[in-house]
């Protein structure tokens, strides 16, 4: 007889024990950006896709990977007066880009790795994804709301990234 039911998902004798992973439960650190510890209020996590090319030959067409790209990740933050979180994002930004000068910075002093972390509920079993290659594509400094009431304003980035790795 196979069991259907989900007992296997609960703890105890009755199964293992599973725990799902839990939307709220991660961090983000970014190399190099001493000092700065961002207050996230979301993230999207990454999304690996290959590039497919294709082949036809008489009536079919056969596919094949010709190399892989990661989707931008967006990011949303916090700001903090006494952190001036906006001032160190902004100053990353112009490490690739500045508006002042209308100059490009050099790839390895915008582009930095990151670390995504997803936590268990009790801050155990983290799982790690290594970016590679992030940079500030686009940087949205939030919005003013005069009904807004303590509520804080959020940055939101575009992260672009070369490459994703299970860490």
């Amino acid at each position: 007889m196979v069991d259907v039911s989900a007992d296997h998902l609960a703890g105890g004798s009755a199964g293992g024990g599973y725990i799902p992973q839990r939307a709220n439960n991660f961090s983000l650190e970014i190399a190099e950006l001493e000092g700065l510890r961002l207050a996230l209020k979301a993230a999207s996590f990454p999304t690996l896709r290959v590039v497919k090319g294709e082949l036809a030959f008489e009536n079919e067409i056969k596919y094949y990977i010709q190399g892989a790209e990661f989707e931008p990740i967006t990011v949303s933050i916090r700001d903090f007066i006494d952190q001036d979180i906006a001032g160190k994002l902004y100053d990353w930004f112009k490490q690739g880009y500045d508006p002042e000068t209308g100059s490009i910075g050099n790839a390895s002093d915008y582009k930095k790795d990151a670390v995504l972390i997803l936590h268990g509920p009790d801050g155990s079993n983290e799982r790690k994804w290594k970016w590679q290659g992030v940079f500030i594509e686009e940087m949205n400094m939030g919005e003013g709301d005069m009904e807004a009431r303590g509520e804080p304003v959020l940055i939101e980035l575009t992260l672009s990234v070369d490459k994703v790795l299970r860490a």
